[in-house]
């Protein structure tokens, strides 16, 4: 079966204007009027055999006129055909475009995304005027709707995103718009690079699931590259260079080659605050990766912004990576452990010297420095930013007038109790170390968990839920329960549930005193080994060293929100992307920003700068799942096609062939046939 139809009725109005060709053929026939003469009475009789020829010109010349004329009507009146193997009702369907970044390779003039976009817009044009279609691109979702022109103008503005492939998330959101109608008629048509990183086969089960319920068909389209090739920059680290050779540091960069044939004499080079710093070549073996080392100068305090490029390849987005190049400041922290134990593992100190340990991510460097009592000593406090005493039996005066001192300075003590701390001592010659006496130890038979958490106090204002959360189930088995207040100023930050006080915090002015009544080992708890006990740990130390913790995080992912933090007032913060887009956000001490949308680095003011990288782990690699696997996720009703032959299998749903192409090449041809005939007659 088969039907015709116009997209643009109202253009044949202008039919009647094959009517001219035959108005110029009936003014052409007027004969002039006759006057004998003889001369040429002769020659006009020996060219009477020729007359029918003439007329069988002129009778040509009309036709092809006249077709000329209708077909160009016809071709703006935009006509369609549609062939079906059987007749169908109305369909609804809903049209996926990947816009994850791999669909930005260029395996010509245009991306796949770009040819994506046009073959889904065709699709859309070809709809009968009884069909509803959705459009699905990335993040975006239309719902089901008639008004197809809005769809197609949606399509022309899009743009491809710098996000990731998920195939059964698109599907997804595609059954939950075609669910709401009652047609019988259901199919989505997915236009993509078929890239195996979007296939998730564990999600696919309840996808395959709901398309039989739903019993709705599945079209897949193959708009990637047959053989694609991608190199990309999958990394980046830099090792800041320490003692006298501060200020020297190494970017490392992490190269990989995702094609089949080795990436020979690849350019690298480094730039910093927009200048070029260093260049380096590499080979990349085929399917393998490498690292290529760059040394430059980090000026302290300083955050300065960065990035690796490669050469150019089909897919460029990933040919760069942004990062801060900043030597982290640094804090020394001295550990005094009052029960170092026969083992390693059995030192007070223990889990409080691991969760210090610096790592090169850190926004704020601590190094520990582990010594016994007596060896404390021995050591110039003034060396360092905070001291911990850890269940240290007790201090004799010219060591306490030390710590005083120490605190008078600006310094900051943390002390945590056991049972090697001899509470008389405590309470007598150390009591100016304390923000609370000690009264009695006391002991929970089956434990009792956290409770109050003072979730305003610096310590704890850039924790999330979760973080407290975990925080709270903390079980606490023994500690020390403390004298009334009778010192101002002096707050509890923790609690248990029955109300103990757990950490409190008094100011010995410029200095801070905070106060642990349990232990920092897992003697009496088992705090050190909740996940909790690391970034606990570095806020309470940068909060007795007096430095700001507000230095989020400088790296993202595309997608990933970002945290804004200025600890001493409410501010408005003023973000500006990597296309010089401003958005501000504010006022308060702390903010999140999710537009992080762009690769590129973030400018944040009052603040500092942040990097955001596409994620190559999932999107680099552009190898293709095969058909037969793709089939297998989707199950039965789905077919996979590569864009050339898209349009026959799209038919079979009854999607019509535009066919006013066709006819102004016909146009074209007539006018040049015309042309010929006319000269000739």
């Amino acid at each position: 079966m088969g039907s015709l139809s116009f997209l643009n009725p109202f253009f044949l109005i202008a039919l009647p204007a094959v009517g001219i060709p035959v108005l110029i053929h009936l003014f052409n026939r007027r004969r002039p009027r006759v006057m004998d003469f003889a001369a040429i009475d002769f020659l006009l009789r020996s060219h009477k055999r020729t007359v029918s020829l003439w007329r069988l010109r002129q009778i040509l010349l009309l036709l092809v006129r006249v077709g000329a004329v209708a077909m160009l009507v016809l071709a703006f009146a935009r006509p369609y055909f549609t062939a079906f193997a059987t007749s169908r009702g109305p369909v609804n369907l809903a049209v996926i475009v990947d816009d994850s970044y791999s669909m930005q390779y260029r395996g010509g003039t245009r991306s796949c995304f770009d040819r994506a976009a046009s073959a889904a817009g065709e699709l859309l044009q070809s709809l009968h005027g009884d069909d509803n279609a959705a459009l699905i691109i990335g993040d975006m979702r239309k719902g089901l709707t008639s008004n197809i022109n809005d769809l197609v103008e949606d399509l022309q503005s899009a743009r491809c995103s710098y996000g990731t492939t998920d195939v059964a998330a698109w599907l997804g959101a595609a059954l939950d718009i075609l669910s709401g109608s009652k047609l019988a008629n259901k199919h989505i048509t997915l236009f993509t690079d078929m890239a195996a990183h979007g296939w998730d086969a564990d999600r696919f089960a309840a996808i395959r699931e709901r398309l039989a319920e739903a019993e709705c068909t599945v079209s897949v389209v193959d708009m990637g590259a047959e053989q694609p090739m991608n190199a990309a920059i999958t990394d980046i680290r830099v090792v800041y260079a320490k003692g006298q050779e501060q200020g020297n540091a190494e970017v490392i960069a992490a190269l990989a080659n995702f094609g089949d044939r080795e990436a020979k004499g690849l350019r690298c080079e480094l730039f910093i605050d927009g200048k070029s710093a260093a260049v380096g070549f590499a080979d990349v073996p085929a399917g393998a990766s490498i690292e290529k080392t760059f040394a430059c100068k980090a000026v302290s305090g300083k955050a300065l912004k960065a990035h690796v490029e490669i050469g150019a390849d089909p897919l460029s987005t990933d040919n760069a990576r942004w990062f801060i190049l900043e030597i982290p400041p640094e804090l020394s922290a001295l550990l005094v452990d009052g029960s170092p134990g026969t083992h390693m593992i059995d030192a007070e100190t223990f889990y409080l010297e691991r969760a210090l340990r610096p790592t090169d991510e850190a926004t704020v460097r601590i190094v520990p420095v582990v010594v016994t009592p007596e060896e404390m000593k021995t050591e110039k406090l003034g060396n360092y930013d905070v001291i911990f005493l850890c269940n240290v039996p007790f201090l004799d005066p010219s060591e306490c007038a030390r710590l005083y001192r120490f605190l008078r300075n600006g310094g900051g003590l943390f002390v945590s109790l056991g049972d090697m701390v001899q509470e008389d001592q405590y309470n007598s010659g150390m009591r100016m170390l304390l923000p609370r006496g000690l009264w009695d130890l006391k002991t929970f038979g089956g434990g009792v968990r956290m409770g109050k958490i003072d979730a305003s106090h610096p310590v704890f204002s850039v924790f999330q839920e979760p973080d407290l959360e975990n925080l709270q189930t903390a079980v606490f088995h023994k500690l020390f329960l403390l004298k009334p207040d009778t010192e101002t100023g002096t707050q509890v930050v923790m609690a248990l549930q029955n109300g103990v006080p757990l950490l409190l915090e008094a100011r010995r002015p410029p200095g801070r005193i905070m106060l642990f009544t349990s232990t920092i080992d897992r003697a009496w708890n088992n705090l050190p080994i909740l996940p909790t006990f690391l970034p606990l740990i570095h806020r309470i130390t940068k909060h007795l060293a007096g430095v700001s913790d507000a230095r989020p995080k400088t790296v993202r992912l595309v997608g990933e929100p970002q945290r804004l933090f200025y600890q001493d007032a409410d501010v408005l913060f003023e973000v500006v992307d990597p296309r010089g887009v401003r958005r501000k956000l504010g006022p308060a001490k702390a903010v999140t920003y999710r537009e992080t949308t762009v690769p590129g680095t973030y400018d944040v003011t009052p603040g500092r700068p942040f990097a955001v990288n596409v994620d190559t782990r999932r999107e680099s690699d552009l190898g293709k799942i095969p058909a037969e696997q793709a089939n297998a996720l989707l199950g039965k009703g789905a077919s996979i096609a590569t864009a050339d032959r898209s349009r026959g299998r799209l038919a079979q749903m009854g999607v019509r062939t535009p066919i006013w192409g066709q006819l102004l090449a016909a146009v074209l041809f007539l006018v040049l046939v015309e042309s010929m005939l006319a000269r000739r007659a």
